[in-house]
């Protein structure tokens, strides 16, 4: 049987919802670094707009901390690169070089607040995609799910959304199944996951979703308790488990 495309492997969902916030994203870093340059060398006389990269390099990614360096797929090779905002300089980060021979590439990645590793996705053929991560600098490249006792291939896969504010967690969506999509916290120095329980009802997947700066809660979209279809933004604690509204509006909120 021919092996799926990744959009066969993808749920539709998250294929389109990623695009549209992956997108979204590196035009809002784009934005911040020149309203953070203008600032600095005084303001421009109107709008200014810069293109980020051309080619084939792009989507997926996200950008760095600091605004500077957005992480892109090279899809000349399917490794993970890195594109300097300020230089425009592209720099591949993994070297596999994988993608004509084998079709193994890279995918969804995202830096670490202190910039210095890169946490990603690797589809390597019939296998689970795995969630890989690599210093910045090219170095210490490692699978941190599936581990080795792990089912290579009926186990989920994860897809990480947000760094915490001390590196030590990468909160991913867990995928397996398309009716649910559960948020984990998965542990950068061992490996372990915990689910973050009662976030969103069945049939519910959060689009944007996110630390809070000190740690201590996860800012998410989730359905409206007034209506089956708007979406509203909520804070919900690591701490105690409550779940608190912040933005509610009758039109969608992501």
């Amino acid at each position: 049987m021919p092996e799926l495309s990744r959009l066969d492997r993808w749920p539709p969902t998250i294929t389109l919802r990623s695009l549209v916030f992956g997108t979204f994203a590196l035009v809002l870093g784009a934005i911040t670094y020149l309203a953070q340059t203008a600032a600095v060398h005084g303001p421009t006389s109107g709008p200014t707009v810069k293109r980020v990269y051309q080619g084939h390099v792009g989507y997926p990614g996200n950008l760095s901390h600091n605004g500077r360096y957005a992480t892109v797929v090279d899809w000349d090779t399917g490794d993970v690169a890195i594109r300097d905002l300020t230089s425009g300089e592209l720099r591949r980060v993994t070297k596999h070089d994988s993608l004509k021979e084998s079709g193994f590439h890279a995918d969804q990645s995202i830096v670490s607040r202190d910039g210095k590793q890169i946490a990603y996705v690797w589809y390597a053929g019939e296998k689970q995609p795995q969630l890989r991560i690599v210093s910045f600098d090219g170095t210490g490249e490692r699978v941190l799910y599936p581990g080795p006792d792990d089912d290579q291939k009926n186990s989920a896969f994860l897809w990480p959304l947000h760094w915490s504010p001390d590196d030590k967690q990468i909160l991913c969506y867990s995928i397996k199944r398309a009716d649910r999509k559960p948020l984990m916290l998965l542990s950068v120095d061992d490996a372990s996951l915990r689910e973050i329980k009662d976030l969103v009802p069945e049939g519910d997947a959060a689009v944007a979703t996110q630390f809070s700066p000190d740690g201590q809660y996860i800012v998410f979209d989730g359905k409206s308790k007034n209506t089956d279809n708007n979406r509203d933004i909520f804070l919900h604690s690591l701490v105690d488990g409550s779940r608190t509204p912040i933005v509610e509006h009758p039109a969608d909120d992501y």
